[in-house]
Protein backbone atom coordinates (compact mmCIF):
# COMPACT_ATOMS: atom_id res chain seq x y z
CA UNK A 1 0.00 0.00 0.00
CA UNK A 2 2.15 2.98 1.44
CA UNK A 3 6.09 2.62 0.90
CA UNK A 4 6.43 3.26 4.80
CA UNK A 5 4.46 0.19 5.54
CA UNK A 6 4.34 -3.48 5.43
CA UNK A 7 1.04 -5.63 5.20
CA UNK A 8 -0.20 -6.52 8.29
CA UNK A 9 1.62 -9.13 10.54
CA UNK A 10 0.32 -11.10 13.19
CA UNK A 11 1.99 -11.20 16.90
CA UNK A 12 0.51 -12.99 20.53
CA UNK A 13 -0.64 -10.34 22.22
CA UNK A 14 -2.38 -10.00 25.52
CA UNK A 15 -4.81 -7.15 26.33
CA UNK A 16 -5.16 -5.43 29.81
CA UNK A 17 -7.98 -2.61 31.00
CA UNK A 18 -5.45 0.02 31.08
CA UNK A 19 -2.46 0.23 30.25
CA UNK A 20 -3.11 -2.64 27.16
CA UNK A 21 0.25 -4.10 27.32
CA UNK A 22 0.83 -6.77 24.66
CA UNK A 23 -1.02 -9.92 24.49
CA UNK A 24 -3.43 -11.83 22.74
CA UNK A 25 -6.83 -13.98 24.25
CA UNK A 26 -9.55 -15.45 23.12
CA UNK A 27 -12.24 -13.73 22.88
CA UNK A 28 -14.54 -16.50 24.69
CA UNK A 29 -11.93 -17.25 27.39
CA UNK A 30 -12.87 -16.22 30.77
CA UNK A 31 -9.82 -13.61 31.26
CA UNK A 32 -9.97 -11.76 34.91
CA UNK A 33 -7.93 -8.88 33.95
CA UNK A 34 -10.19 -8.19 30.82
CA UNK A 35 -13.23 -8.55 32.58
CA UNK A 36 -12.07 -5.85 34.87
CA UNK A 37 -12.80 -3.38 32.01
CA UNK A 38 -15.44 -2.00 31.58
CA UNK A 39 -17.60 -3.30 28.30
CA UNK A 40 -15.09 -5.39 26.74
CA UNK A 41 -16.58 -8.41 27.71
CA UNK A 42 -19.99 -7.31 25.79
CA UNK A 43 -17.85 -5.75 23.34
CA UNK A 44 -16.20 -8.85 22.15
CA UNK A 45 -19.21 -11.19 22.70
CA UNK A 46 -20.99 -9.34 19.87
CA UNK A 47 -17.73 -9.13 17.34
CA UNK A 48 -16.66 -12.38 17.04
CA UNK A 49 -19.25 -13.81 15.46
CA UNK A 50 -19.25 -10.49 13.17
CA UNK A 51 -15.59 -11.12 12.26
CA UNK A 52 -14.63 -13.32 9.82
CA UNK A 53 -11.30 -15.59 8.90
CA UNK A 54 -10.84 -15.29 5.27
CA UNK A 55 -8.52 -17.70 3.48
CA UNK A 56 -7.03 -16.86 0.00
CA UNK A 57 -6.08 -19.14 -2.80
CA UNK A 58 -4.39 -17.89 -6.00
CA UNK A 59 -4.01 -19.41 -9.05
CA UNK A 60 -0.93 -20.96 -8.53
CA UNK A 61 -1.80 -22.71 -5.47
CA UNK A 62 -0.10 -20.47 -2.79
CA UNK A 63 -2.59 -19.39 0.30
CA UNK A 64 -2.69 -16.47 2.34
CA UNK A 65 -5.39 -15.27 5.43
CA UNK A 66 -6.56 -11.98 5.85
CA UNK A 67 -9.80 -11.12 8.45
CA UNK A 68 -12.83 -9.24 7.56
CA UNK A 69 -16.28 -8.14 9.45
CA UNK A 70 -19.95 -8.25 8.59
CA UNK A 71 -21.44 -4.96 7.34
CA UNK A 72 -24.41 -5.78 6.07
CA UNK A 73 -26.39 -9.20 6.21
CA UNK A 74 -24.15 -11.22 3.62
CA UNK A 75 -21.86 -8.56 3.18
CA UNK A 76 -18.21 -8.22 4.16
CA UNK A 77 -15.39 -5.70 4.36
CA UNK A 78 -11.79 -6.30 4.12
CA UNK A 79 -8.34 -4.66 3.31
CA UNK A 80 -8.19 -4.56 -0.41
CA UNK A 81 -4.68 -6.46 -0.73
CA UNK A 82 -6.09 -9.02 0.86
CA UNK A 83 -8.44 -9.83 -2.17
CA UNK A 84 -6.31 -9.40 -5.18
CA UNK A 85 -8.05 -10.44 -8.76
CA UNK A 86 -8.17 -14.10 -9.60
CA UNK A 87 -8.07 -15.56 -6.49
CA UNK A 88 -10.86 -17.78 -4.43
CA UNK A 89 -11.92 -16.95 -1.31
CA UNK A 90 -13.52 -19.00 1.21
CA UNK A 91 -14.89 -16.63 4.44
CA UNK A 92 -14.97 -18.84 7.93
CA UNK A 93 -17.63 -17.30 9.88
CA UNK A 94 -19.01 -19.15 12.88
CA UNK A 95 -17.53 -22.53 12.28
CA UNK A 96 -18.75 -22.82 8.38
CA UNK A 97 -17.04 -22.14 5.54
CA UNK A 98 -18.91 -19.63 2.75
CA UNK A 99 -17.32 -18.77 -0.48
CA UNK A 100 -16.70 -15.31 -0.87
CA UNK A 101 -17.03 -13.19 -4.04
CA UNK A 102 -15.12 -9.52 -4.68
CA UNK A 103 -18.09 -7.11 -5.16
CA UNK A 104 -15.91 -3.89 -5.35
CA UNK A 105 -12.74 -2.39 -4.02
CA UNK A 106 -12.29 1.55 -3.40
CA UNK A 107 -10.29 3.58 -5.75
CA UNK A 108 -8.21 5.08 -3.16
CA UNK A 109 -8.23 3.41 0.14
CA UNK A 110 -7.19 0.02 1.20
CA UNK A 111 -10.39 -1.40 1.00
CA UNK A 112 -13.18 -4.08 -0.68
CA UNK A 113 -16.17 -5.30 -0.36
CA UNK A 114 -17.26 -9.31 -0.14
CA UNK A 115 -20.39 -11.26 -0.56
CA UNK A 116 -21.02 -14.10 0.85
CA UNK A 117 -22.34 -17.23 -1.03
CA UNK A 118 -25.51 -17.22 1.86
CA UNK A 119 -28.17 -16.09 0.81
CA UNK A 120 -30.34 -16.66 4.18
CA UNK A 121 -27.36 -15.68 6.51
CA UNK A 122 -28.95 -13.15 8.43
CA UNK A 123 -26.58 -11.54 10.61
CA UNK A 124 -26.70 -8.09 12.15
CA UNK A 125 -23.54 -5.98 11.01
CA UNK A 126 -20.82 -4.15 12.84
CA UNK A 127 -21.66 -0.47 14.12
CA UNK A 128 -19.60 1.67 12.47
CA UNK A 129 -18.82 5.24 13.81
CA UNK A 130 -19.90 7.63 10.25
CA UNK A 131 -18.12 10.36 11.86
CA UNK A 132 -14.61 11.10 13.09
CA UNK A 133 -14.14 9.91 16.05
CA UNK A 134 -12.34 12.47 18.83
CA UNK A 135 -9.38 9.78 19.87
CA UNK A 136 -7.15 10.49 22.97
CA UNK A 137 -3.83 9.57 22.66
CA UNK A 138 -2.95 6.83 24.82
CA UNK A 139 -6.86 5.49 24.35
CA UNK A 140 -7.55 1.83 24.23
CA UNK A 141 -8.08 -0.04 21.17
CA UNK A 142 -8.50 -3.25 20.06
CA UNK A 143 -9.14 -5.46 16.86
CA UNK A 144 -11.07 -9.28 16.96
CA UNK A 145 -9.16 -11.40 14.44
CA UNK A 146 -8.77 -14.94 14.08
CA UNK A 147 -5.75 -17.11 15.44
CA UNK A 148 -2.70 -17.58 13.40
CA UNK A 149 -3.09 -19.18 10.30
CA UNK A 150 0.69 -19.34 9.32
CA UNK A 151 2.59 -22.44 8.53
CA UNK A 152 2.63 -25.05 11.45
CA UNK A 153 0.23 -23.12 12.97
CA UNK A 154 -2.46 -24.90 14.96
CA UNK A 155 -5.44 -22.14 15.39
CA UNK A 156 -8.63 -23.10 13.39
CA UNK A 157 -10.74 -20.46 11.38
CA UNK A 158 -13.65 -20.71 13.75
CA UNK A 159 -12.17 -18.94 16.71
CA UNK A 160 -11.39 -15.67 17.41
CA UNK A 161 -9.23 -13.40 19.48
CA UNK A 162 -8.92 -10.33 20.54
CA UNK A 163 -5.73 -8.12 20.67
CA UNK A 164 -4.82 -4.32 22.10
CA UNK A 165 -3.31 -1.64 21.07
CA UNK A 166 -3.39 2.01 21.55
CA UNK A 167 -4.25 5.43 19.67
CA UNK A 168 -1.11 7.25 18.97
CA UNK A 169 -1.79 10.08 16.03
CA UNK A 170 -3.90 10.62 13.14
CA UNK A 171 -1.26 11.44 10.26
CA UNK A 172 -1.96 12.21 6.52
CA UNK A 173 0.60 10.33 4.57
CA UNK A 174 0.46 12.38 1.46
CA UNK A 175 -0.13 16.23 2.23
CA UNK A 176 -2.31 17.03 -0.68
CA UNK A 177 -4.81 14.37 -0.30
CA UNK A 178 -7.14 13.71 2.99
CA UNK A 179 -8.00 10.37 1.92
CA UNK A 180 -4.55 9.33 2.57
CA UNK A 181 -4.99 10.37 6.61
CA UNK A 182 -4.27 7.03 8.52
CA UNK A 183 -5.01 6.29 12.01
CA UNK A 184 -1.23 5.25 13.74
CA UNK A 185 -1.73 2.74 16.51
CA UNK A 186 0.76 1.34 19.25
CA UNK A 187 1.08 -2.35 19.46
CA UNK A 188 2.05 -5.26 17.47
CA UNK A 189 -0.27 -7.37 14.84
CA UNK A 190 1.04 -10.19 12.34
CA UNK A 191 0.14 -12.26 9.13
CA UNK A 192 -3.26 -12.01 8.43
CA UNK A 193 -4.94 -8.90 10.96
CA UNK A 194 -5.29 -7.32 7.80
CA UNK A 195 -8.65 -6.23 7.28
CA UNK A 196 -9.62 -6.57 11.23
CA UNK A 197 -12.22 -4.12 12.76
CA UNK A 198 -10.19 -1.49 15.07
CA UNK A 199 -12.77 -1.36 18.14
CA UNK A 200 -13.24 1.85 20.70
CA UNK A 201 -13.42 -0.57 23.56
CA UNK A 202 -15.57 2.69 25.58
CA UNK A 203 -18.27 2.13 23.11
CA UNK A 204 -18.19 -1.14 21.29
CA UNK A 205 -17.97 1.09 17.83
CA UNK A 206 -15.45 -0.09 15.05
CA UNK A 207 -13.71 3.35 14.12
CA UNK A 208 -11.53 1.83 11.20
CA UNK A 209 -9.98 -1.20 9.31
CA UNK A 210 -6.41 -2.50 9.73
CA UNK A 211 -4.35 -2.20 6.94
CA UNK A 212 -0.61 -1.93 7.48
CA UNK A 213 2.28 -1.88 9.85
CA UNK A 214 5.37 -0.07 10.14
CA UNK A 215 8.54 -2.14 8.53
CA UNK A 216 9.71 -4.38 11.03
CA UNK A 217 12.72 -4.04 12.78
CA UNK A 218 16.08 -6.64 12.95
CA UNK A 219 14.14 -8.58 14.97
CA UNK A 220 11.04 -9.18 13.39
CA UNK A 221 8.88 -7.11 15.53
CA UNK A 222 6.51 -3.66 14.30
CA UNK A 223 5.94 -1.14 16.72
CA UNK A 224 3.12 0.59 14.83
CA UNK A 225 -0.03 -0.03 12.84
CA UNK A 226 -2.09 1.96 10.24
CA UNK A 227 -5.89 2.04 9.95
CA UNK A 228 -8.26 3.38 7.71
CA UNK A 229 -10.71 5.79 9.20
CA UNK A 230 -14.31 4.65 9.33
CA UNK A 231 -15.25 8.33 8.09
CA UNK A 232 -13.19 7.77 5.20
CA UNK A 233 -15.01 4.92 3.53
CA UNK A 234 -18.58 5.37 5.33
CA UNK A 235 -19.80 6.57 2.40
CA UNK A 236 -18.08 4.95 -0.14
CA UNK A 237 -19.96 2.02 1.32
CA UNK A 238 -22.89 3.02 1.95
CA UNK A 239 -23.42 4.10 -1.79
CA UNK A 240 -22.34 0.38 -2.46
CA UNK A 241 -24.83 -0.86 -0.29
CA UNK A 242 -27.88 1.32 -1.38
CA UNK A 243 -27.03 2.14 -5.61
CA UNK A 244 -30.23 2.91 -7.42
CA UNK A 245 -29.17 -0.09 -9.38
CA UNK A 246 -28.10 -2.46 -6.59
CA UNK A 247 -31.01 -5.11 -7.82
CA UNK A 248 -28.92 -6.00 -10.36
CA UNK A 249 -25.40 -5.42 -9.28
CA UNK A 250 -26.66 -7.70 -6.98
CA UNK A 251 -28.04 -10.53 -9.19
CA UNK A 252 -24.81 -9.75 -11.30
CA UNK A 253 -21.82 -10.19 -8.54
CA UNK A 254 -23.72 -11.75 -5.13
CA UNK A 255 -25.99 -14.07 -5.48
CA UNK A 256 -25.14 -17.31 -4.73
CA UNK A 257 -23.21 -19.55 -7.09
CA UNK A 258 -23.62 -23.51 -6.78
CA UNK A 259 -20.18 -24.63 -5.68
Amino acid sequence: MWNLTRRIGRRSVLALPMAFSATRLLADEVVPNLQKADGVEPVLDQLRTKVVVLKIRRPSGATASGTGFVVAPGVVLTAGHVVPEDVEVTAWLNGVGYRADLVRKHPDLDVAVLRLSAPSLELKPVTLAGMRSALSPGEPLMIVTGPSQASGARGEPESREAVALNFKERRRLTADRPSSEVLVLTGQVRLGDSGSPVVRVMEGTVIGLLSSREVPDASGQSHFAYVVPAESFAVWLRETLTAPDREEFYLKKLVAKPT
